[in-house]
């Protein structure tokens, strides 16, 4: 986005302009998803957005494990 005059202004946004004019660019903190996969265990645990570059404390294991022989060690972080 853009700001002019102090608004915010979407790109392709026709202004007037009367006099000397700044079109400031308007950043925002890019953001990603942080998802999780059971790897054969079931269930569902819901993903979040976070932004980009920040700290995030992975959740506690909501997944059942694939079969009785199996527990629960720890997350493969991927990205």
């Amino acid at each position: 986005a853009w700001e002019v005059d102090g608004q915010e202004v979407a790109p392709g946004t026709e202004i007037t302009v009367n006099g000397d004019t700044v079109v400031k660019a308007v950043w925002k903190k890019a953001q990603v998803s942080v998802s999780y996969d059971g790897n054969g265990g079931s269930g569902s645990m819901d993903g979040v957005t976070v932004d980009k570059g920040s700290k995030y404390t992975v959740l506690p294991n909501g997944f059942t494990a694939p079969d009785d022989t199996q527990e629960f060690k720890a997350w493969e972080v991927d990205g």
